[in-house]
């Protein structure tokens, strides 16, 4: 692979220029036997890759479930020997979905004019994305397409399950949750002040949380202008919020570290990112760009940050390892995992292992951490309720007593 570096040479002055370095990134350690300190290297724009990848958060959205239907058409064809360039020919004719459709018409076009497989997905990265395209690229230099083609389809595969099952496991919570608050809006809305004009025609009188849940339910019928303002307020509040960078991470801290979730995150997070990491490595993308196209697919702002420094210590020609163990929301087993397979050369294989046990582990937490909240709300939400109900109680029990002493 070629790279361009900028270095400081040991007899002054720095230095730049073009070295060779194979896909295990020795471009540091041949420099300083020349006498020059590498400070800042990027990979030759002249082959598929650059190093300047964007975000596939911002690519035209063509869903999971359809590049997995096409993954795995495309491996079945090659695996029964069809030719790539004609397998592509063909899910373009069966694909439901125009933005892909239209992609995989312009990759067999530029196919057929002669291009690379690996430059006609380049050139559609914004719709398939950089991994897939790094893929693609190792599949082609390795001859190996049908394995690379599997280990696309496991991967989204295990995308798709994963969010299936975050809705499955949150879904029942936020309907307890959402019931529960529309049962409290009806009753403070509705019912009690129907029973505080009762109360105050019979000079019953209230207790303080009666009088402070009617005073709260008379400010919703006299200044509903005060209160829609405020809940528009605070929806704009929340969605600057979350755009913020300095609040996004602060959030992404916090799921990482905070008690009773952070087990859950660190698990899922980082078994989703190892397994991504490994099975582009076993594919034989280099284990820069790996770390690149990684954190790229992460939304955690803080593994994020945890992807940079790992490609400063390749870019370095150190390993992962010993930053992985140094990290403290990284689980301790997959650390020493990685340090191990670093000195027995199987690094890809391992980090694929680390990563699916990890995922599947954060798979397992999450469903007792959503069998724990359950019970939460319930209980919570009916203590509120129960309050607002012995509120209209108390009085009633008041007004009874009164009636019987008269």
């Amino acid at each position: 692979m070629v790279y361009h570096y900028k270095a400081e040479s040991t007899l002054g002055g720095p230095a730049t220029g073009v070295t060779e370095a194979d896909p295990t990134f020795t471009a540091p350690p041949s420099l300083r036997r020349q006498g020059q300190l590498m400070t800042r290297s990027s990979i030759s724009t002249d082959r598929t890759f650059t190093g300047n990848y964007k975000r596939t958060g911002s690519r035209k959205k063509v869903p999971k479930t359809e590049l997995l239907m096409l993954t795995s058409q495309l491996s079945i064809m090659c695996e029964s020997g069809v030719d790539l360039a004609e397998a592509i020919e063909e899910s373009a004719r069966q694909a439901t979905h125009p933005v892909l459709r239209k992609a995989l018409i312009q990759v067999h076009r530029d196919i057929s004019d002669g291009r690379r497989i690996a430059d006609a997905m380049a050139a559609q990265s914004e719709i398939f994305g950089s991994t897939y395209v790094a893929s693609f690229s190792a599949g082609e230099s390795s001859g190996n397409m049908e394995t690379v083609l599997r280990r696309l389809a496991a991967i989204l595969e295990g995308e798709i399950r994963l969010r299936s099952m975050l809705v499955t496991v949150m879904a029942y919570p936020v309907v307890l949750a959402g019931l529960s608050f529309v049962t409290l809006g009806v009753l403070l809305l509705f019912v009690l002040p129907h029973f505080g004009a009762i109360f105050e025609g019979m000079k019953v009188p209230l207790p303080a949380s009666t009088q402070i849940l009617l005073g709260l339910s008379n400010s919703f019928t006299e200044y509903p202008e005060i209160w829609c303002l405020s809940l528009l307020g605070g929806i704009a509040t929340a969605v600057l919020c979350s755009r913020s960078p300095a609040v996004h991470r602060k959030f992404d801290h916090l799921m990482l570290h905070m008690t009773g979730v952070s087990d859950v995150t660190q698990s899922l997070v980082a078994g989703r990112a190892f397994r991504m990491c490994g099975t582009m490595v076993e594919s034989g993308v280099p284990l820069l760009e790996a770390i690149r196209m990684t954190r790229l697919s992460i939304q955690n702002s803080v593994f994020r940050e945890l992807f940079d420094v790992l490609e400063t210590e390749v870019l370095n020609g150190r390993g992962i390892g010993n930053a992985l163990a140094a990290t403290k929301y990284i689980p301790r087993g997959a650390a020493r995992m990685v340090v191990t397979a670093e000195k027995t050369g199987r690094l890809g294989q391992v980090m694929d292992r680390a990563g699916t046990f990890y995922e599947t582990e954060g798979k397992r937490r999450l469903e007792e951490l959503s069998k724990l909240l359950e019970p939460a709300i319930i209980i919570i939400m009916g203590c509120v309720v129960a309050l607002v109900v012995l509120s209209i109680l108390l009085p009633m029990f008041a007004l009874t007593q009164m009636t019987g002493a008269n």
